[in-house]
């Protein structure tokens, strides 16, 4: 299921509800790499691991992944060029009432996706909330 919310006339959100068949070995893969050193990142605590993510192709779930994000950017946006893709995995733990989070960020294209391969179920209330600030205001989603 796809469907876009509008805030704005110039801030689209884009929804889509799909089924990830790789999900349990990336979970698992993502998990065990988070064990080790982070890259510096806009979280506050947390683990990023670097900026080439969809280029993991012997992980499995990661083409899947990137085939599912792809297809969304242009149902949004037939239109769309897909230049250069940045993709990072990041593991952000509800460990507090406050838990790990990312301090307020720029991203430098037009398009920024995110999908929570966990949001934490129940135990996370409040977790991977978005806020999208812009000059029109903050969207929250």
């Amino acid at each position: 299921m796809s469907s876009f919310k509008r805030f704005h006339p110039s801030v689209p959100i884009y929804y889509k509800t799909t089924e990830f068949h790789g999900f349990p070995a990336l979970k698992d893969y993502v998990l065990g790499l988070a064990k080790g050193p982070s890259r510096p990142t806009f979280s506050v605590g947390g683990w990023r691991s670097e900026s080439n993510f969809f280029s993991w192709t012997a992980v499995p779930g990661v083409i899947e992944l990137k085939n599912l994000c792809l297809v969304a950017f242009k149902e949004a946006r037939p239109s769309f060029e897909i230049g250069k893709v940045v993709s990072w995995a990041m593991v952000n733990r509800y460990v507090s009432r406050y838990g790990d989070y990312h301090e307020p960020h720029c991203h430098g294209s037009g398009w920024s996706g995110i999908y929570y391969l966990d949001d934490g179920g129940e135990h996370a209330v409040g977790s991977g909330n978005t806020v999208f600030e812009t000059s029109c205001g903050n969207f929250h989603v």
